[in-house]
């Protein structure tokens, strides 16, 4: 009996390997491209790149407006057709892809693709959108070049651009929701703020996880969901244990029955050094009735560190630091990507709000407090 348990395991153990190769197996990929109105030969050479690795996959001449790509693939990903620093497409490219391009030199940002609904639907989703870019651009130039324009035409000129904004969002919001499984979803993911569109960063998380686990690209995402999971509003803040200027270990866990403000910033941060007035104010009005302050410096030099407290005077409350700059410990944990950076804390250790600065904080603290 355990023999054949034995075998059978073996076999099982075998058939996975198989499968896995078989899988892993490279298939041909095939690209064709034409171009029309490419006059003097605006464009005359290509590279296609692999976006993470940027190596190139293949690269030749464009010969009587064409060129055909031939190779071999075994994970599908997300490449760069380029033909100069700034003229490329971003193509979807799966094993066994036979597709074809016609690019309109006068609309380059509008190829027709056949053989590829993805890489098709891309596109006209791009079309649509850089319709609304370049309306936003002659705004924009309207308005800072102040001709002619009195305060009720700047107004409506920035309503129409917020309302422009919010258009694109919404149409790139609905290509994701409608292709969670596309790869090229990735580009337009980017475009939106993980905060305010968690759930259709989760979903798609979610759906590329499921087709591509292994893509550096999907990997980052998924990373990104779940910690930004761990940092939503309600959600129980992550403890922060670092040294103050003292050498001590402070935890921002030992504020509890405060409100807290975790603030990170820097030295030589412009746009924090100019939000300090805001917190010494902040803090004289409200630490009596039971707000707390507690920075966490993403400086290298402890020097700098310590005298940025003295010259700002922010020496009241508590500060922190791993002095690890980008790579604090504590940055990570909160995915902090610029800073600028807070998040307030209720009397529980639970996030209520993020990024909140200047009058916004302000109003929010009248709000808990007053």
């Amino acid at each position: 009996m355990k023999n054949g348990l034995r075998k059978t395991g073996v076999l099982i153990f075998t058939m996975i390997l198989a499968s896995i190769y078989v899988f892993a197996q490279k298939e041909n990929v095939k690209i064709e491209a034409y171009f029309k109105n490419n006059i003097s030969n605006e464009i005359s050479q290509y590279t296609l790149e692999d976006i993470i690795s940027q190596q190139a996959l293949s690269a030749g001449n464009i010969a009587n407006n064409s060129m055909t790509i031939a190779l071999e693939l075994d994970e599908p990903g997300f490449y760069r057709l380029a033909f100069s620093q700034n003229l490329y497409l971003l193509l979807a490219i799966h094993p066994g892809l036979e597709m074809k391009i016609v690019v309109d030199m006068e609309n380059f940002l509008e190829p027709v693709i056949t053989g590829s609904k993805e890489n098709a639907d891309f596109y006209k989703e791009i079309a649509a959108i850089s319709v609304v870019s370049v309306i936003e651009d002659s705004i924009e130039f309207v308005f800072n070049s102040n001709y002619g324009v009195n305060d009720t035409l700047a107004a409506q000129a920035v309503m129409q651009y917020q309302l422009l904004e919010m258009q694109k969002r919404l149409s790139m919001q609905n290509f994701i929701k409608n292709n969670p499984g596309y790869l090229v979803s990735l580009y337009f993911i980017e475009q939106l703020s993980i905060e305010e569109d968690y759930d259709i960063f989760k979903l798609l998380a979610d759906s590329l996880t499921q087709k591509y686990p292994n893509n550096e690209f999907v990997i980052n995402l998924k990373t990104r969901v779940e910690k930004e999971s761990r940092l939503a509003v309600g959600s129980i803040a992550p403890d922060i244990k670092l040294l103050n200027p003292d050498g001590k270990e402070v935890a921002l866990s030992s504020l509890r029955g405060k409100y807290v403000l975790i603030d990170f910033w820097a030295a030589w941060c412009g746009p924090c050094r100019r939000e300090s007035p805001n917190l010494v104010s902040l803090y004289e009005k409200y630490n009596q009735r039971g707000f707390e302050i507690f920075s966490v410096s993403l400086d290298q030099s402890r020097e700098a560190w310590l005298k940025a407290i003295e010259d700002d005077n922010l020496s009241k409350w508590t500060h922190v630091s791993d002095l690890k700059y980008w790579q604090s410990e504590a940055a990570k944990d909160y995915g902090v990507e610029g800073i600028p950076f807070t998040v307030l804390l209720d009397k529980e250790g639970r996030i209520i709000a993020k990024r909140l600065r200047g009058q916004d904080l302000l109003d929010k603290m009248s709000e808990l407090l007053d």
